[in-house]
């Protein structure tokens, strides 16, 4: 194309016009959305017991892991070595398998988001 069919193409206005129907289509899906029952509330209630639980565990692990190194800790500093503290930690994590529980943790939070995300801008009719 020449610079002149450009601008002569480009400087002409054009009118743009919804197909037919295109209104009453809308106003169809407007009406459908206003009266489309709310979406069911997360159960809470039900919720706050396992909640409650996981985190006492989590707690309660925490708590073991720490005394389990306090007296690691001790036993070295009459042993002198530092090394061996930090195996002795190395060897608790392992017996309780904190590897694993950060795994599943980590596996969780991921499929939760994606299906939150995946599930975002959905709605079932």
């Amino acid at each position: 194309m020449k610079q002149d069919e450009v601008d002569r193409v480009l400087s002409g206005e054009l009118g743009i016009e919804p197909s037919p129907g295109f209104a009453s289509r809308v106003m169809y899906a407007v009406q459908r959305e206003a009266s489309a029952p709310p979406p069911i509330p997360f159960p809470w209630k039900r919720a706050i017991p396992g909640l409650v639980a996981g985190a006492l565990a989590l707690i309660a692990l925490i708590v073991a892991m720490v005394q389990s190194a306090g007296r690691a800790a001790s036993d070295a500093s009459t042993q002198g070595s530092v090394m061996q503290t930090l195996l002795h930690a190395v060897d608790i994590g392992r017996m309780y398998g904190i590897g694993w529980i950060l795994l599943t943790i980590l596996v969780t939070l991921g499929c939760v988001t994606l299906s939150m995300r995946l599930t975002a801008g959905t709605r079932t009719f």
